[in-house]
């Protein structure tokens, strides 16, 4: 009897796919009508659509946090860049 499971990668975003069996470390699973043998660790797969879409939101909100500090190292090198004068300038 196959299963209803939803996964996670970051080209396809969430998907629901059926799941037909699974091992440790495969599973076969339903696409396009056909069946294919995946190895779990490429895909991060949840058993309820509730527990995907608290990961998806989890692992946007880190990816928002990172670029904000990027995005404020980026603001404090151009304002460095704004004030350098020739004279600041390193000789090598």
């Amino acid at each position: 009897m196959s299963k209803i499971k939803y996964q996670y990668n970051y080209f396809h975003g969430l998907t629901k796919i059926e799941v037909v069996s699974e091992t440790t470390h495969f599973m076969t699973v339903v696409r396009g009508g056909v069946e294919m043998r995946e190895k779990k660790s490429n895909y991060t797969t949840f058993d309820t659509f509730d527990e995907a879409k608290e990961h998806v939101i989890k692992k946007l909100n880190v990816s928002i946090e990172n670029k904000k500090i990027a995005l404020d190292s980026a603001q404090i090198d151009l304002r460095k860049m704004f004030i350098l004068t020739e004279q600041d300038v390193r000789k090598v």
